[in-house]
C-alpha cells in the first residue's frame, strides 16, 4: 500500500514505488480526508489506477458523515475507517447510509490500539479478549461484512480464508455473555 496526504505531483510524476522494487502497489491510500478530496487529487489518483501504478484507490476518513459521499464516487474502491468494539459508531453513522453498490470497507485498529486486549484495562475477573476476538467482533457485523467482495476470489484470497478458518475466530460465548459489550 502507498499513502498520500497531499496531491503534490500525484498525477504528474506518478507513484514512487521503485525504491521498494515494485512496479505498482495494490492500494493507493489517500489518508485522512475528512471531506471529499479535491477533484484534482481524485483525478490524479484515478490516473495512477488507470495506468496500472496502483490497483485500487482507498480513502480514509474520521468524519462519519463524509463516508456516504466518498462511497458514491466510483473511483473509491475502498473506504478505511476506525471501527471496533470501543468505537462502534460506524454501525449507526456509516454502514446504514452507504449506497447499495458500495466500496469495500477496511476497518483499522480492531483492538483499539491494544486497549481492548490489555490485561491492565480489563475489568477484574473478566477474561481479556484476544486479538482474534476483536477481529471477529468487527467482521461479524452484517453491515460491515456486507462490504463488496470479489465475485471471483483469487487463489491467494482463498488460501488466506483457509488460514483464517484455522485460527478459530469464533467469538468466545463466555466473553459475549459476561462482558460489557463495549469490551468485545
Amino acid at each position: 500500500m502507498a499513502c498520500s496526504w497531499t496531491p503534490v505531483n500525484l498525477g504528474r510524476t506518478g507513484l514512487k514505488v521503485v525504491p521498494l522494487g515494485l512496479d505498482h502497489t495494490d492500494v493507493l491510500l489517500l489518508g485522512w480526508w475528512n471531506r471529499p478530496p479535491p477533484e484534482r487529487v481524485l483525478t490524479g489518483a484515478a490516473e495512477l489506477v488507470r495506468r496500472g501504478r496502483a490497483r485500487h484507490l482507498m480513502i480514509s476518513c474520521h468524519r462519519r458523515p463524509t463516508f456516504p459521499l466518498l462511497a458514491r464516487d466510483p473511483r473509491a474502491g475502498l473506504l478505511m475507517m476506525r471501527y471496533n468494539a470501543a468505537h462502534p459508531g460506524a454501525e449507526r453513522g456509516v454502514f446504514p447510509h452507504l449506497p447499495e453498490e458500495r466500496p469495500g470497507v477496511v476497518a483499522y485498529t480492531t483492538t483499539s490500539w491494544g486497549q481492548l486486549i490489555d490485561p491492565a484495562l480489563a475489568p477484574a475477573g473478566e477474561r481479556v479478549p484476544r486479538g482474534t476476538d476483536c477481529y471477529r467482533c468487527v467482521v461479524s457485523n452484517p453491515l460491515h461484512a456486507g462490504a463488496r467482495a470479489p465475485s471471483q476470489p483469487s487463489r491467494r484470497s482463498l488460501r488466506l480464508a483457509g488460514r483464517l478458518d484455522e485460527l478459530h475466530l469464533e467469538l468466545d460465548p463466555d466473553l459475549v455473555a459476561h462482558q460489557d459489550p463495549a469490551r468485545l
